[in-house]
């Protein structure tokens, strides 16, 4: 299942609507009003976090981590990074082996 981050627009229409949803009138959606504000800073809060979920989900698989990471994690299980062997091709071009 892929990991779908709303954008933070959406997640400030979202919160707006749900703030509104629970009150009468339409208070709740005047700009400078304390609701507005509040809905604004949960928005900008579920933004981050769910920012920091996606940074943290790409970290999981060693393909798609980080090079700092991915040296922290060598290191945690004695592992050293190999370096790739280049092959001179006939036609002068190098081409990496298994790395």
């Amino acid at each position: 299942m892929a990991f779908n981050r709303p954008t933070l627009p959406a997640l400030i229409e979202r919160i707006q609507q749900d703030i509104e949803s629970r009150l009468l009138g339409p208070d709740s959606r005047l700009r400078r009003a304390v609701l507005g504000a509040l809905s604004r800073s949960l928005a900008g809060t579920a933004h981050n976090l769910r920012g920091h979920l996606d940074r943290q989900s790409r970290q999981i698989i060693p393909d798609t981590t980080e090079a700092e990471i991915l040296e922290r994690r060598l290191a945690w299980w004695g592992v050293g990074h190999r370096q790739c062997n280049v092959h001179r091709h006939p036609s002068g071009r190098d081409h990496p082996a298994a790395c």
